[in-house]
């Protein structure tokens, strides 16, 4: 049986534990490689998402900032997080919150970002609901 480079391996057991969505891209927007999760939720193939850039499935509102941040990233300064929103294959607006992993692939000699995310709309309503209410009650 032949092994798996060490990130395909690292993203199938995450895929199987955490339940998170995995996405391997380039700083242009280019996708390398998605997981399952991250296909069904904005209801495509992981070839599709290969042909489009990832910056169609965030939203318009977003993408400005999506861009700055990603130009923030070194090989000093490769570990961050960002919340922002992905329009879902429902046409949904969803909140994400992305951990974002910027490094060296030695193979391909080229920076690549390994991001892990999880849909975060239900604890940002939460959220808000919970200032709503503590302002409610003052």
């Amino acid at each position: 049986m032949q092994q798996l480079p060490l990130d395909e391996n690292q993203a199938q057991l995450l895929d199987a534990i955490a339940g998170e969505m995995i996405l391997r891209w380039l700083r242009d927007g280019t996708v390398i490689s998605a997981n399952s999760i991250l296909c069904e939720y904005l209801g495509t193939t992981e070839k599709d998402l290969r042909e489009n850039l990832y910056f169609a499935y965030v939203f318009d509102q977003d993408h400005a900032r999506l861009m700055e941040y990603i130009s923030t990233f070194s090989q000093q300064d490769s570990r961050k997080s960002i919340d922002y929103r992905l329009i879902t294959k429902n046409s949904d607006v969803q909140w994400m919150n992305w951990r974002d992993y910027y490094h060296y692939n030695s193979d391909l000699q080229r920076y690549e970002f390994l991001s892990i995310g999880h849909n975060i709309s239900e604890s940002s309503i939460s959220f808000s609901m919970v200032n709503y209410i503590e302002k409610f009650d003052r």
